[in-house]
């Protein structure tokens, strides 16, 4: 949709950096909160999420607002996307988090002598205090999901939000306001570099960091000085594979409607297609009459369709537009810096055998934004199309097919590496609270969403506990002198293999 009014962004919570003489006391209170022993009990955790729960629901409307006023996004897309995603994990998270936080009993590989005296189990303990630094293009989602997990597990947290979405950051710290969170547990640090660079200065015991991979190896570093374990979600150019088996009208409706969401600013979102020749002229065709069916009106005109977060991000994508040497097949034509608008925009980078899309503007970094670019193989040699995505984006956050044939299907997936992977879908990997979201090497490390939050967010802490002093008859043989009935006991204690010699 158009950019808001300004005067709608004179509605809504007003952005302010945190003093920076403030960011250490800060921390420590919260520090002092964790081993005051105050987040310890379940109620406890279960009643500060309740209060976020209602709290989400009193400031929907402004948050929707911060979104318009941001990124000019669609109504629809910050509720589908950021606002009901992230009501429906948390009630999800409230109902389950005593199930996923119970203590686990562990039978498996303890020693014949001990199993009729030692109790072994996993209690989840809290790591202590967490910093969650979330991104700005879906600030509700990627913000709190995340805090939801570490406050359920325990934790006092620290969350730093995006200042690139300014208003959405506000109301964020608004949320915590209106909530009634425990301040000295759980608070927000507004700013940009100086403050970010001072946090990170800070002691924690892990860090959940969303954005891209440069800031990325910024935050591991400073992680590295304290020895700090990380979650990087950092997203990457996501592949897409159409197969010779693929259902196009299929394909093309998902992959739009994937890739025009928050006009590609999305972490998962399709960045470049791999075609079989034979597809090629049915896949634009289809891909134009999807185009058309989305933004009847036009994309100027539409209240669906989002705009870039600021100049510099439009300016960055339309550099790099410009600069390809690739053939426009869709649009390209719908460019207004003043409203931050870019149309959806297919480009052809020729046949895979050419070789030009090594090299091409469209191929060297992440685009997040509308463009699209396709590469073109044959129809017999789906490998070549593998190749492609090994070579372009070998650990992409998300990976898609769309193939009716299983084959095809399992080709592509036993062949390639991602944090998610869809068959004849995409994106929607991100958005299932029963699977862990999170990248693979080059894409992020670590995981989180559902019951996989609170364990990202917990110390498995290994326990055995001893409730029989009468079996050190039994057991004894482990202690001074070791005499030949010691050595026999001990083999005893190995279990028989189950397999043979191999032969090779």
């Amino acid at each position: 949709m158009p950019l808001a009014d300004p005067s709608l962004a004179a509605t809504l919570p007003q952005f302010q950096s945190t003093p920076l003489d403030q960011i250490p006391t800060i921390i420590d209170t919260a520090r002092s909160a964790f081993h005051s022993g105050r987040t310890r009990p379940l109620e406890f955790r279960i009643n500060q999420l309740q209060k976020l729960y209602y709290g989400l629901c009193d400031i929907e409307a402004t948050a929707i607002s911060a979104m318009s006023a941001d990124l000019g996004r669609a109504h629809f897309e910050t509720s589908f996307a950021d606002i009901n995603y992230t009501k429906s994990e948390l009630i999800s998270m409230i109902k389950n988090m005593k199930t996923w936080l119970a203590d686990e009993n562990v039978s498996e590989g303890i020693p014949w002598y001990l199993r009729w005296s030692h109790q072994t189990y996993l209690k989840k303990d809290p790591l202590g205090v967490v910093l969650l630094i979330g991104a700005w293009n879906y600030p509700w989602n990627l913000n709190l999901v995340p805090l939801f997990g570490a406050i359920a597990a325990g934790n006092t947290c620290i969350l730093k939000p995006s200042e690139i979405s300014p208003h959405s950051a506000a109301t964020l710290e608004k949320l915590f306001e209106i909530s009634g969170m425990d301040k000295e547990c759980y608070r927000v640090i507004q700013g940009a570099v100086p403050e970010t660079t001072l946090v990170l200065k800070q002691q924690f015991d892990k860090i959940c960091y969303t954005g891209n991979g440069a800031v990325g190896k910024i935050v591991a570093r400073a992680a590295a000085e304290f020895l700090t374990p990380v979650i990087l979600e950092l997203g990457g150019k996501n592949p897409v594979i159409i197969a010779p088996s693929a259902n196009i009208p299929v394909a093309a409706k998902r992959i739009a409607w994937a890739k025009s969401l928050n006009s590609g600013q999305s972490c998962v979102a399709p960045d470049y297609l791999v075609i079989p020749r034979s597809l090629e002229t049915a896949f634009i065709t289809e891909f134009s009459k999807v185009l058309n069916s989305f933004y009847p009106t036009g994309l100027r005109n539409s209240p669906d369709y989002s705009r870039f977060v600021n100049d510099r991000h439009f300016n960055r994508v339309h550099e790099i537009l410009k600069t390809t040497s690739g053939e426009v097949k869709i649009g390209g034509e719908i460019i207004d810096p003043k409203d931050r608008l870019m149309e959806m925009t297919l480009i052809s980078l020729g046949h895979v055998s050419e070789g030009k899309w090594e090299t091409d503007s469209l191929m060297q970094e992440e685009i997040f934004g509308p463009p699209l670019a396709y590469i073109v193989y044959d129809d017999n040699n789906l490998a070549s199309a593998v190749d492609v995505v090994r070579k372009m984006s070998d650990t992409s956050l998300g990976a898609y097919v769309f193939a009716e044939k299983k084959a095809e299907q399992d080709l592509v997936l036993n062949n390639t590496r991602s944090g998610g992977f869809c068959v004849n879908e995409a994106f929607v990997n991100s958005i299932i609270a029963g699977l862990p979201f999170g990248g693979v090497g080059q894409s992020g490390t670590g995981k989180y969403r559902g019951k996989w939050s609170i364990l990202s967010f917990v110390h498995l802490r290994s326990v055995v506990v001893n409730n029989g002093g009468w079996v050190d008859w039994l057991i004894g043989f482990r202690f001074p002198p070791f005499l030949e009935s010691n050595y026999k006991v001990l083999k005893m204690a190995v279990p028989s293999p189950g397999f043979s010699r191999p032969k090779k």
